[in-house]
Order: structure tokens, then sequence, then C-alpha cells
């Protein structure tokens, strides 16, 4: 489930996107030679489950999210996607450091129109170098922070994380082409492969 990195520096796992473990699964705490992994004793967390009503919480959510599956279904797709490109024709290999993003407004799986916004605001774009070390990312979040969706070749894993931790469905490609990418996302066939990553080393 892409939870761990492994620190070249540290020579050690770490435990990189927490969220994305498996509810209910204690694997890790087995695997640890060293015990340093422990979790609360179920007792515990079926009376916080209660006290703070998270089944009916739960429910409710995902009620929700059917009847917007459903409705998008019905209806097709109505989102903007933006896409990473250095000439609004090939596909970034880096999502911050490409030129800018071609933004499709999406109705009813047609383009009603499309943008091509300058990277003006990402870390790389101006030129800090401790990106990865500092809050540079919040730019870039609200620049596209009314796209539902982000396609690129490579990113770096904490604005992977970043981007889906405000609802933005992040879609890393081995896909070249703008059109052909957008086409395979509205038709649901264009694959996600988040472990492509980015090609440079972020600190």
């Amino acid at each position: 489930r892409d939870v761990f990195d492994f620190d070249v520096e540290k020579k050690k796992s770490v435990v990189a996107r927490p969220y994305q473990c498996m509810v209910g699964c204690t694997s890790c705490s087995v695997w640890c030679v060293f015990e340093a992994i422990s979790f609360p004793d179920p007792k515990v967390v079926r009376d916080f489950i209660k006290e703070n009503n998270i089944l009916l919480t739960a429910k409710k959510q995902l009620e929700e999210k059917i009847k917007k599956q459903l409705k998008e279904k019905k209806g097709g797709l109505n989102m903007k996607i933006a896409i990473a490109s250095d000439d609004e024709k090939a596909i970034s290999t880096h999502f911050g450091r490409a030129r800018g993003f071609v933004v499709f407004d999406i109705e009813g799986n047609e383009i009603k129109s499309r943008e091509y916004r300058l990277n003006t605001f990402s870390g790389h774009a101006r030129g800090l170098e401790e990106e990865h070390e500092s809050d540079h990312h919040k730019a870039i979040l609200n620049a596209l922070s009314d796209c539902k969706v982000v396609i690129s070749k490579g990113m770096g894993k904490r604005i992977y994380d970043d981007l889906k931790s405000i609802g933005i469905e992040v879609y890393i490609t081995d896909e070249t082409d703008v059109k052909r990418a957008l086409e395979l996302y509205i038709n649901g066939k264009l694959v996600n492969k988040p472990n492509l990553g980015c090609s440079h080393k972020h600190k």
C-alpha cells in the first residue's frame, strides 16, 4: 500500500504515508524485530469508535460518495483536469518543474474550455531549492485548488501526498501525449502508476 519509504542516509525504513495503512492491520508490529511498533488495546479502539460515532459518520460519508459516483456516471464528468506540460502537447516528466499546466474544463465528458496556466507558483519555478523541506507547496496547491484531477509523468512524494490531502486526485502516467491522457481518463482507462515518482533526487 506504499506506506513506507527507505531513508538512504539513515539506513532505515520510515512511515511516509500513514493514512494509506490498512485499517485493522497490525503486520508491521510483527515484522519489527526491535518491537518499536505497538497498537492500542482493541477495547480502547472499540470504545473510541462508539464514543465518537465513527461508524455512523463513515456510513454517511460512504452514502454521499456513492450518490456522487452515481450522479457522475449518469451525467458524465464535470470537473477541471490539470495536466503538467512544457508545450501544451507533451506531458511533463516532473510536475513541479513543468513550464505550466493545461487545464481542461470538462462537462458531461466533453471539453467545455481549456487554458494554459504558466507555472509561476511551484517552489521549483520560484527558485526555492529547499522546496521539499518547507511549506512551499501552498502556492501550487492554491493555484490548482479548482481542479479535481492532476496528471503528470512524475512528481515528488510530498507534493503527491499534499495534493491528495486536499482532495485532488493524482495520476502519474507513462503516457506522453496530453490529449491522449485526457481521453483515457475521461473514458476511465488511464492507468495510475504512482511508483514512477520523479527522476531527480529530493533532499
